[in-house]
């Protein structure tokens, strides 16, 4: 099982690969982002991981609710 810090650092690093990466993943990257995003929430419900905070504000456009960013500290 992985780690919290794993966990967080896998998240970064999906989040790292452009948008032309996750296109020809062939869906492979959705799966991975949406299984590791379900771990997370799993430990911390209505959170989302520390790597996240790297992308700054959505844009005006975006309607949605964000989940905060977990300051905890990470295992």
């Amino acid at each position: 099982m992985m780690k919290d810090k794993q966990l967080n650092d896998y998240v970064d690093y999906l989040l790292g690969w452009s948008t032309q990466e996750r296109l020809d993943s062939n869906g492979s990257w959705a799966k991975s982002i949406d299984i590791a995003m379900a771990l997370w929430e799993e430990r911390y419900p209505g959170t989302r991981p520390p790597a996240y905070a790297k992308l700054g504000q959505p844009p005006a456009c975006f309607s949605g609710v964000i989940p905060p960013i977990y300051e905890g500290d990470l295992e």
